[in-house]
């Protein structure tokens, strides 16, 4: 694995600017201050164990540094690539470590945003998720396969996009790397600096290979704002609440997209109200079963995802079975901060060792005529995380619910969240490194990452709009027509 990638990196080399490298000389003290960072704050350091298994790491990574390709200089991929063996050793998916962006680059990415965006199906390779036009005045469809950017293979620049970029607890890459092939054509010029157009080679049905330029400097018509009686009429929670009725089957389908505190903030939008509104009108239509669709949530607030579990179980749960940390951030810093995650957030000190007292208490489910007593299935995917991860568990602990999907990048076992601080490394702040302040595992805990029940592939036709064999598999599930395990 290490090989394959520095010959990834090693591939690159040719394409990356000067601006996007380090001095070898830097290498060293680079991935030292990176180590005694993870030391010093991550919750996974603080007992003899952790911080033992993440030296042997590092020594390793000192070693084998002069395998990094480049001459007196190492490209800032290249070293990500490289250092996140220590975020691998640490099974964090919430850690993440990337290059720090000057102003003017990041103006001139943002100037640069005509998405291309494509994804790894099971009989097609990487193909697009959206229409791309082209700089000749055609559109290269929906669905098509592509093989290049640039003369670069598409596996090879979501491979060097995936490392230390997160979604991935206990090492398992499907959730990065699914993002990183989503926003391709953006991490493509984070790698190799802003650009115009890009040459994209595609392969079609008829065995053609194509090489077509996209321009990528596109100025994107400006809307006309929405008025403020306007903006009232479209619900609050769009897209990260949506309801539908499908009614080929009599079924609900619900999806929710983030638990994120601040996303609901933003729309001031109340999300137990949203909640409970949806489960009103849910047991309030006689229906054969609900689809609950957490695919692409990363998670968010615990206590929010965790809400959905009291609509949909008679017995008590908690929102998790451990919230701890000896990390010296876990307290707050600051005296204000320390308050408030005293008196507001209900953490406690006792030897040294930071809790939430709150987050491990039982919870009562609601009342009879609130809950949802009908048939669930819970469809999740390489992107669903974190919160979003433990609340799919908890269904199955405690209700028996069945999972359709993926395999996710989330944990069921050892989680790293809370709160995150972010760290500049290397002078002037080459790099960003975020790191979470808690240990948690969920309630009931298992064992690596979540595993569904019914394991879906993605194929073309569900880009075509032909088929969606994960949904197909949800229904059928609820219908009877699988046996449930």
């Amino acid at each position: 694995m290490r090989l394959t990638l520095l010959s990834v990196l090693y591939f690159f080399m040719s394409g990356l600017s000067g601006q996007d490298s380090l001095a070898r000389t830097q290498v060293q003290g680079l991935l030292e201050a990176v180590h005694d960072t993870l030391v010093y704050h991550h919750p996974f350091t603080q007992d003899d164990a952790g911080r033992q298994l993440l030296r042997n790491t590092l020594d390793t990574l000192l070693v084998t540094a002069a395998e990094l390709p480049g001459g007196d200089s190492v490209h800032l991929a290249s070293f990500i690539g490289h250092a996140a063996a220590l975020q691998r050793a640490i099974g964090d998916g919430h850690l993440e470590l990337t290059s720090s962006l000057p102003e003017a680059r990041a103006k001139s990415l943002a100037a640069r945003q005509r998405y291309i965006s494509v994804y790894d199906t099971e009989d097609a390779g990487f193909i697009l998720t959206r229409p791309v036009p082209t700089g000749t005045g055609d559109t290269i469809p929906l669905g098509t396969t592509v093989l290049q950017l640039d003369g670069k293979p598409v596996k090879e620049i979501v491979d060097a996009l995936t490392p230390f970029a997160g979604l991935n607890d206990h090492g398992y890459p499907e959730g990065a790397s699914r993002r990183a092939a989503y926003s391709i054509s953006y991490g493509y010029q984070r790698l190799f600096g802003p650009r115009d157009s890009v040459l994209l080679t595609t392969l079609h049905n008829d065995g053609e290979i194509q090489n077509r330029w996209i321009n990528l400097k596109y100025t994107f018509p400006l809307a006309k704002p929405l008025s403020k009686k306007e903006s009232m009429l479209i619900p609050k929670t769009v897209g990260l609440m949506d309801l539908k009725w499908l009614p080929e089957d009599s079924l609900w389908h619900l999806r929710i997209s983030s638990f994120n505190n601040g996303r609901y903030k933003r729309r001031k939008a109340n999300y137990y109200k949203e909640l409970k509104k949806i489960f009103y009108i849910i047991n309030n239509r006689p229906n054969n079963g609900l689809v609950f669709d957490l695919r692409g949530n990363g998670g968010g607030s615990i206590v929010k995802a965790m809400e959905v579990l009291a609509y949909l179980t008679d017995t008590t749960f908690q929102y998790a079975s451990k919230w701890e940390s000896r990390s010296p951030d876990a307290g707050g810093k600051g005296l204000f901060r320390r308050l408030s995650y005293r008196y507001l957030g209900g953490m406690h000190r006792k030897d040294g060792l930071y809790f939430r007292p709150g987050l491990l208490k039982e919870q009562k489910p609601h009342k009879d005529k609130k809950r949802y007593d009908g048939k669930v299935v819970v469809l999740i995917n390489e992107t669903t995380f974190s919160a979003a991860t433990m609340l799919a568990h908890s269904l199955r602990e405690a209700e028996g619910i069945p999972i359709v999907g993926a395999t996710s990048g989330g944990s069921i076992n050892q989680i790293y969240g809370g709160r995150f601080r972010y760290f500049s490394m290397g002078d002037p702040g080459i790099f960003k490194l975020r790191i979470a302040d808690m240990n948690i595992s969920p309630w009931r805990p298992g064992t690596g990452n979540l595993v569904p029940d019914y394991e879906v592939p993605v194929t073309r036709d569900v880009f075509l709009g032909k088929r969606n064999p994960r949904m197909d598999m949800a229904v059928e599930v609820l219908k009877g027509d699988i046996l449930i395990k």
